[in-house]
């Protein structure tokens, strides 16, 4: 997708500058600007230098930025051919929100961050994807210079889009009527449907009426404008020259005063085909803005320089449809109120990269806290804990803090940025509070104080005009109830009088200790009362102080703190939002939430949230393991660079004390271990995801201990005495399986899904025979020999039952207890083994030698012999019915009998032993013949049930005919496979939950099709079920696999990868009987490393032989 090049935003001064940088920084952080895009921002000159001599000034920063990035010597101009660049111009002061118009916070959330968004976003938006158009590269806008002001609201509805080719200068305006076209600026495109005559600024009826019109709307000023490459290229010469200079730093380092030049009556109005080159120069037109007269001959030379230089060029204007949104952010504290209440849900309903219209409340922590209000506040972005607040009606109350408080609001007032801490207050109606925090280098520190206004008060107009106010009172009613006056207001050199100057603000007071003057800057003009002599002893002190007026705190403002402070109340919003998800299983957007709180800084805090809630909920077995995935998932997202890394081992020795204290329900323990240990590891990125591998450790310990809830239940693991006194004259004891296939319903039996999937689990699989043997077995028998006058034990592994020669074997030999302590770590030799004979209790792990145990239990050695007839990874559920053979044999040896529920749950828990998490669907299918339909509902204890399927001999051929089992020569990675599934069932994620529902669906419909003998509706449930598999495991199609499925689509009702896929065997059901000869021809010459295993169904399970 095309991107920009780079984002310029020009800023009033180096403070403001500095803090917009790092904001910008923080986006690209987050991915809302592209990692590519060089951010610039830089402060003007010098002041005033207008929005012309900013853009140009840009021009010039943005060239050598760019050039330097390419180590050029000198800077040219060339390096802005066929580059976007984007400038947007910070602009004026806004009363409303000291931080910028730009960055001003406005009720919605971006749908894919779940931020806050501000004015920069929704401009940002707007042009990147609406104008400029970069997602659709058929539909581009060219490159260029783009400009916008940060001035307005300006919102284009979704399905519409702008497009700039071929233009020399382009704007954008919108259609409005003549009150608010008045205030504002137009463009006059009379006799030219397309190009601008002229632009007026607030213009008057006389004006207007000799202006272009569209059924009584004009081309309102959007503060958006395109210069193409040839507009740039002699910009940019003219402003390296004197006089054009002096609007750059180029010539203010040179010497030379400050010129101010307009980007619209300067610049564009140079390109203006309406008016003449003289009254151009002369600044003639009423509605034009005036040339400065201590100045005007600097800037008549630039006007002559623009006109001779841009005249030529015509300015294309856009005008957008009437659904479009353009608002101007005005001085006036009722409009913004407007602005921000009544205005903003309407003007994005239609925006793609909007989640929700304007809401009462949206983003806000509430935590034991009362709210009285017979009008539901507007609250966004705060963080209230237990207060008690008494709230009048229309009141809008953003980014604030409170704490065990009781505050009382009276309506129509707007309250932004404040915080209160152990206050009693009351807030009188209609004010707009704004605490901000100020840097004083008297103090060489920062101080905090608030702004108030009426709701009436308009700030920029003249002092003594009509309908002038200060707190909605005229200047008689203010000094009657203050005794302040004029003088004190506004010192004798400040001619135009406005609310925006006058020394309002109380910031330093000898007379006064710290917290008399924290007071005083905070609630002189929020406690004035209704009483000239209530008022008297406030007043005197407020006159003694040394005071700032809005226009001087503007550039003294601590903007890095005020963003600081919005983004804590965000960011503990949204903790406790994710984590009250993660508790509630609610669905949310995890990953990127998760994503921009670190991103913002708040790793830490997050972390020690989960470890709270998590030894809050110690004893929930079902909880644990959610949580501790979502801890890892803030590692991983803690580790930048190796986010993409998940999956690796957990068993590194440090973690060691917290796994055991896990294994041995010592839960608070085991969690503050894991956090202790964590500590440890948060230095690099290397170490955070071996962390948060160790985390996922620890969330599969817990499944497991959930898993093994009915380990105790007598009902679940059966042991019956056996007597085997006939069969003492044969040496071995041998039990075998056939292979698994599943059919539908997989994944729904893997633990958590299978005890907290709606509904419960439903898998139907089938036993069968592989090259008409069962493949997978075990035997056993008893020596009387020792080693060393010890007994041992013997384990041998082999290929299959009929293999005797001992070079094909591979066998170990184990005569101390130590050598089975490692029998839960996977990658142990013999760890299968291993395990089947701690859970029989054949061996115990404690101070009893080996030889005394087995002396005990078998008088004798044993000596046990495994194999599986498939290749590794096959998909066919080994190493489960392995399990289930060993503890068969082993049993039998100690004279216990059990039945197929016995040793199906006795596998489950063994596999939970050997740490691999196994779920219940692969023992099934092979200790039970035949197809089975098995269910489990949601709870703990698990409970399974199987329900063997009765199937007519007739339709059992029919699919024996058409069963083809191919092995594709890949090998799968079954707990990669499980881990990443895990990942996303705990994400709460709606489609993995939806298909979830499918799965299981699936599997009644696959049991019915069975039942019925309708072998084309069993294709069809194999096939869904092999998409349905897909979902939950993204990727374990492998490309050769996907090959392989498009080659054998046109035979075949139905195929699917066996168990979790990513290799191993893929099996099919063909529509032609017979047709295994026609496939493998067909696989000779697709993929020569594919091979077709004869496969039918085999109806018995768990053979017994002795021999």
């Amino acid at each position: 997708m095309t991107k920009w090049t780079a984002i310029v935003l020009t800023c009033a001064n180096k403070n403001s500058s500095i803090a917009y940088q790092k904001e910008l920084e923080l986006k690209k952080k987050k991915n809302l600007i592209d990692q590519e895009t060089l951010i610039i921002c830089i402060e003007d000159p010098e002041r005033p230098i207008g929005s012309g001599g900013a853009t140009l000034n840009a021009l010039l920063v943005v060239s050598e930025a760019l050039c330097a990035k390419k180590k050029l010597k000198l800077t040219v101009i060339d390096e802005l051919k066929d580059k976007y660049i984007l400038i947007m111009h910070m602009g004026r002061q806004y009363p409303f929100d000291l931080i910028s118009k730009g960055f001003c916070t406005l009720p919605i959330q971006n749908q894919e961050t779940n931020d806050l968004l501000n004015n920069f976003d929704l401009l940002y938006n707007t042009i990147t994807y609406q104008i400029a158009n970069f997602e659709n590269e058929t539909f581009k806008s060219d490159p260029g210079i783009y400009v916008c002001s940060t001035d307005m609201i300006f919102s284009i509805p979704q399905n519409e889009k702008i497009l700039i080719n071929d233009k020399s200068i382009c704007v954008i305006s919108s259609l409005a009527p003549r009150e608010i076209s008045k205030k504002n600026g137009i463009y006059n495109m009379q006799n030219d449907k397309y190009h601008v005559q002229n632009i007026y600024f607030q213009p008057d009826d006389d004006i207007l009426s000799k202006s272009s019109s569209v059924d009584g709307l004009y081309n309102l000023v959007s503060g958006i404008v395109y210069l193409d490459y040839e507009v740039t290229k002699i910009l940019f010469n003219l402003i390296i020259y004197p006089p054009m200079d002096a609007c750059s730093y180029i010539g203010i380092d040179s010497g030379a005063s400050p010129v101010s030049l307009s980007l619209f009556f300067d610049i564009l109005l140079a390109c203006c085909g309406g008016i003449d080159k003289e009254q151009y120069l002369n600044g003639q037109f009423k509605t034009n803005l005036p040339a400065f007269s201590n100045r005007a001959a600097v800037l008549k030379q630039c006007r002559l320089t623009l006109w001779n230089n841009l005249h030529h060029f015509k300015i294309h204007n856009i005008t957008v449809s009437r659904h479009v949104k353009h608002v101007y952010m005005d001085n006036e504290t009722f409009l913004h109120r407007k602005l921000i209440l009544d205005s903003i849900g309407s003007y994005f309903e239609e925006n793609s990269k909007i989640k929700k219209p304007i809401q009462k409340m949206l983003h806000c922590l509430i935590e034991d806290s009362k709210i009285n209000s017979n009008d539901n506040p507007t609250l966004i972005n705060c963080f209230i804990t237990k207060c008690n607040l008494n709230i009048e009606n229309d009141v809008y109350i953003l980014n604030c803090d409170f704490k065990s408080s009781k505050i009382s609001i009276g309506s129509n007032t707007c309250i932004t940025d404040l915080k209160m801490v152990n206050e009693i207050r009351t807030i009188p109606s209609n004010l707009f509070i704004q605490n901000i925090d100020i840097n004083l280098e008297c103090l060489s520190t920062s101080v905090n104080l608030n702004l108030v206004f009426g709701i009436g008060d308009d700030l920029s107009k003249i002092f003594n005009s009509t309908d002038w106010t200060i707190l909605n009172k005229n200047m008689s009613e203010f000094t009657l109830l203050t005794s302040i006056v004029e003088k004190d207001l506004w010192p004798d050199e400040i001619s135009d009088k406005t609310l925006s100057n006058a020394k309002l603000y109380p910031v330093l007071n000898s007379n006064l200790n710290s917290e008399e003057m924290s007071y005083l800057r905070k609630y002189f003009w929020i406690d004035l009362k209704n009483s000239k002599t209530l008022n008297e002893n406030l007043v005197k002190k407020w006159k003694q102080s040394y005071r700032y007026s809005l226009e001087d705190l503007s550039s003294i403002i601590n903007l890095e703190e005020m963003f600081q402070k919005r983004r804590y109340i965000f960011n503990k919003a949204n903790i406790d939002y994710l984590v009250k998800s993660v508790v509630e299983n609610r669905p949310i957007q995890f990953n990127s939430i998760l994503r921009n709180s670190i991103r913002d800084g708040f790793a830490n805090e997050i972390l020690t949230y989960f470890d709270q809630i998590s030894l809050k909920h110690a004893n929930d077995l079902v909880r644990l393991p959610r949580i501790m995935v979502f801890i890892s998932n803030t590692l991983c997202e803690m580790a930048h660079n190796y986010s993409t890394i998940r999956s690796g081992p957990s068993l590194n020795l440090n973690w060691t004390n917290a796994f055991q204290q896990i294994e041995n329900g010592q839960i608070e323990q085991a969690l503050y271990e894991l956090s202790k240990e964590r500590k440890n590891w948060l230095d690099r990125d290397d170490l955070l995801i071996r962390a948060s591998r160790h985390y996922e450790g620890a969330m599969l310990a817990f499944i497991r201990q959930a898993t093994t809830n009915f380990k105790n239940l007598s009902s679940k693991i059966s042991l019956k005495n056996l007597d085997n006194t006939k069969y003492r004259d044969f040496t071995w004891v041998q039990a075998s399986c056939p292979a698994r296939l599943d059919l539908a319903g997989a994944w729904s039996d893997t633990p958590p899904i299978t005890y907290e999937c709606p509904g419960g689990s439903c898998v139907t699989n089938l036993a069968i025979l592989v090259n008409n043997e069962k493949p997978i077995g075990a035997k056993a028998r008893v020596l009387k020999e020792t080693k060393e006058n010890s007994f041992f034990v013997k384990i041998i592994m082999q290929d299959s039952a009929n293999l005797t020669d001992e070079l094909t074997q591979v066998s170990f030999v184990f005569s101390e207890i130590d050598d089975f302590r490692d029998y839960n770590k996977p990658q142990a030799v013999g760890c299968l083994v291993k395990a089947a004979l701690v859970f029989t209790k054949l061996i115990e792990l404690n101070e009893q030698s080996l030889h005394d145990q087995l002396s005990k239990k078998l008088n004798g050695s044993l000596e046990l012999c495994t194999w599986t007839g498939l290749p590794h990874g096959s998909g066919l559920g080994t190493s489960s019915i392995l399990v289930a053979c060993v503890l068969k044999i082993v049993w039998f040896l100690m004279g216990i009998e059990v039945s197929n529920e016995t040793l199906s749950y006795s596998t489950l828990l063994v596999e939970q032993l050997m740490t691999t998490n196994g779920g219940w669907q692969d023992q099934v299918g092979g200790i039970w013949g035949g197809f089975k339909l098995t269910q489990a509902k949601n709870q703990l204890p698990l409970e399974i049930n199987v329900k063997e399927l009765k199937i007519s001999q007739e339709f059992k051929d029919a699919i024996n005919k058409r069963l083809i089992l191919i092995y594709t020569g890949l090998t799968r990675l079954a707990k990669d496979l499980l881990l990443n599934v895990l990942r996303n069932w705990y994400a709460i994620s709606s489609e993995i939950y939806k298909n979830v529902t499918e799965l299981v669906k699936n599997g009644f419909k696959c049991a019915n099709s069975l039942e019925n003998e309708d072998i084309v509706e069993f294709g069809k449930c194999v096939d869904r079920h092999r998409k349905q598999k897909l979902v939950m495991a993204p990727g374990s199609e492998p490309e050769s696999v996907v090959n392989l499925i498009k080659l054998l689509d046109p035979l075949v009702y139905g195929m699917a990868l066996a168990g979790a896929g990513g290799g191993g065997f893929l099996y099919a059901i063909t529509k032609e009987a017979d047709s295994k000869d026609e496939i493998r021809n067909l696989l000779e010459t697709f993929n020569v490393n594919m091979k077709i295993y004869d496969a039918k169904i085999s109806d018995d399970g768990i053979e017994m032989k002795f021999f």
